[in-house]
């Protein structure tokens, strides 16, 4: 394996990994903000 090859490789790996921690992060993001808005719902 080049260097060429492997400075590819772990590019690519950084791009998949910064996109799977940005699904999960806008998930989670998403299930606090229903909740919230759904005990702001009840409480009304």
């Amino acid at each position: 394996m080049s260097n060429v090859e492997f400075g590819w490789a772990r590019d690519n790996f950084q791009q998949v990994l910064m996109l799977t921690i940005t699904r999960v992060h806008n998930l989670m993001i998403l299930k606090r903000f229903s909740k919230v808005k759904l005990v702001k719902f009840f409480l009304v």
